[in-house]
């Protein structure tokens, strides 16, 4: 998880998290809280399959940006 781009592409599209966890909630239909938000984007646990969509769709990512934020695992 790159947590970094993320925050990044909220920035850049002028949300807060706060923005973001109520627009899934009424466009998406998805009930995530702000601190499980931030557990999930910390790395303590991760974010599930309809999460990452509902955030791709709400956030307009595409799939290759999607995958380089939520599947970026360093393979050495």
């Amino acid at each position: 998880m790159d947590s970094n781009a993320l925050k990044a592409i909220l920035v850049l599209k002028g949300m807060r998290v706060d923005d973001l966890i109520r627009k899934l909630k009424e466009n998406q239909g998805l009930n995530l809280s702000k601190s499980a938000f931030y557990r999930k984007l910390k790395g303590k646990c991760e974010f599930d399959r309809r999460e990452i969509l509902a955030i791709s769709k709400e956030l307009k990512i595409g799939p290759e940006k999607m995958m380089s934020i939520f599947f970026n695992e360093k393979v050495s």
